[in-house]
């Protein structure tokens, strides 16, 4: 029962994600839950920019400066991807 549910939420989701969308945006949620997100979302979006932005040398093995700039390309890119989602939505 459970893998025929989940499968005809991907259906909707691969082939009516208007009406998916339209349906998690009618539930609001409670402000204490949007506070409680934003205490989590914002401290690990720091940690894991500050270790993009340590270990991103490290991993490609480059000069510390060359992994700060693309680790600042990259938070960019990836900033831009996310408003441009959001605004196709509206």
């Amino acid at each position: 029962m459970k893998t025929v549910i989940s499968s005809w939420l991907l259906f909707r989701l691969l082939f009516q994600p208007t009406a998916v969308f339209a349906e998690l945006s009618e539930t609001r949620p409670e402000p204490h839950s949007v506070f409680l997100k934003f205490v989590v979302l914002i401290p690990a979006l720091m940690c894991s920019t500050y270790l993009l932005c340590r270990d991103l040398p490290i991993v490609l093995k480059i000069s510390p400066e060359r992994g700060m700039l693309m680790a600042s390309a990259l938070i960019g890119c990836l900033l831009i991807a996310l408003l441009t989602r959001n605004s196709s939505q509206e």
